[in-house]
């Protein structure tokens, strides 16, 4: 009897600690989680005034991100904010709300307009009595076009105006007029216009002076314009294609309708975190009215590239008729066209918290650190979360033990 009750008691214990391993284990997977930033860009906080709805009344903290994205000439630039918890007294002073309105403006650097304009409005936020408990995650959006080759970039705005919509007065189905909430920041970050995933930005084109030779007839193109771009998944160990094109009728009419390609030869040259180059190797049938030289590229770490177009390539074609057409480029101008690729990192393995892990649960309480922002602060947690696993599976395997020395 004393030995089964002491076994019993053992592996009850056993159990006990090996949940509080499971919980250390399950700290330590949040806390891996939570690693990773909750917004992309640059992150950025601000202070909003409560004063219109009570002197007393301490400012809600607000932690965001600005980004800036292109697609061709195309700019979309991007301000999400992330869900904050709102006080109990500060939610009993709020008038109910339906919808929150934010706005706008970020001053804009290479790009049609000297600012971007940013609206959005928040999702439906209900009319529960005694104001809003949280103050929701919103994304205040806005695009331009990108004007020349040059580098294009926005700055943080540096106010926020949060307006209440949809919310109604006592006894009235109507909105009521209600006092927008005045945010501010003292970050003055500038935001660089980025490429989005496989997309290319810059000048669209590269003119070229081309030599086009039919048989022992040579006739000189010397304008013609090709786009310069890269496609793909734009990621770390997966392949991209760089396309050097043009139609075929900008060679002038001497140049085949049709023709079978044969060879081609011609670099582009790699920039910005990368260093090499590209070799232009493929050529395409002309029978769709399109020459295109192709090649492709394998990133090999993540950062901005940049992909400059050959300063000059020949090419070798076969009319229908056998008669060899030779094609030699040399670009108009001293610097070439330069299209950029934002590479992303590859996937991580299991067991591997990266930026792209999940959020922190809406709700949490601010600390006014724009959560995951600030992820050393985590570290005591993960380590003892790390701590309890060992301990719970070393008092595991030492009781099991015992039991088999009592039982036998």
């Amino acid at each position: 009897m004393y030995h089964q009750g002491t076994v019993r008691g053992s592996a009850v214990r056993a159990a006990s600690l090996l949940a509080l391993a499971g919980a250390g284990l399950f700290g330590l997977a949040a806390t891996a989680g939570a690693a990773g930033p909750t917004t992309g860009g640059v992150p950025v906080g601000y202070s909003c005034s409560l004063a219109a709805y009570g002197q007393s009344l301490a400012p809600l903290n607000i932690p965001a991100a600005l980004s800036a994205e292109s697609t061709g000439t195309t700019v979309t630039v991007k301000l999400v904010t992330q869900p904050v918890q709102v006080p109990a007294a500060t939610a009993s002073a709020l008038p109910q709300l339906s919808y929150l309105d934010i706005a706008g403006a970020a001053s804009a650097n290479g790009m049609s307009g000297t600012a971007v304009n940013l609206s959005g409005q928040s999702g439906y936020l209900g009319t529960t009595a005694g104001g809003m408990t949280q103050l929701p995650a919103m994304t205040a959006s806005g695009s331009a076009t990108q004007t020349g080759p040059g580098p294009a970039a926005v700055e943080v705005p540096p106010t926020l105006t949060l307006t209440p919509a949809g919310s109604a007065s006592a006894g009235s189905a109507s909105p009521a007029q209600q006092a927008p909430l005045t945010c501010t920041t003292s970050s003055a970050t500038t935001v660089q216009v980025t490429a989005a995933a496989g997309t290319a930005t810059g000048a669209p084109g590269q003119t070229y002076a081309c030599k086009v030779t039919v048989g022992s007839s040579t006739t000189t193109a010397s304008q013609v314009p090709m786009s310069l771009t890269a496609t793909g998944p734009a990621t770390v160990g997966m392949q991209d294609m760089v396309t050097l094109s043009a139609p075929a009728s900008t060679l002038g009419s001497a140049f085949p309708v049709t023709a079978s390609p044969m060879s081609v030869s011609g670099v582009a040259s790699l920039g910005g975190t990368y260093a090499g180059s590209v070799p232009m190797t493929g050529l395409t049938d002309t029978g769709n009215g399109m020459f295109r030289l192709t090649g492709p590229w394998m990133p090999t770490k993540a950062g901005l590239a940049s992909i400059f177009a050959p300063h000059t390539f020949a090419a070798r074609l076969r009319e229908q008729t056998a008669v060899t057409v030779a094609v030699t480029c040399t670009a108009a101008t001293t610097t070439t066209t330069t299209t950029q690729v934002m590479v992303q990192a590859a996937a991580s393995t299991a067991g591997t918290a990266t930026a792209s892990a999940p959020a922190a649960a809406p709700g949490a309480p601010n600390t006014g650190g724009g959560g995951s922002l600030h992820p050393g602060s985590d570290l005591p947690l993960a380590a003892a979360g790390a701590g309890a696993v060992l301990a719970g599976l070393a008092i595991t395997l030492y009781t099991l033990r015992r039991r088999r020395g009592l039982t036998s």
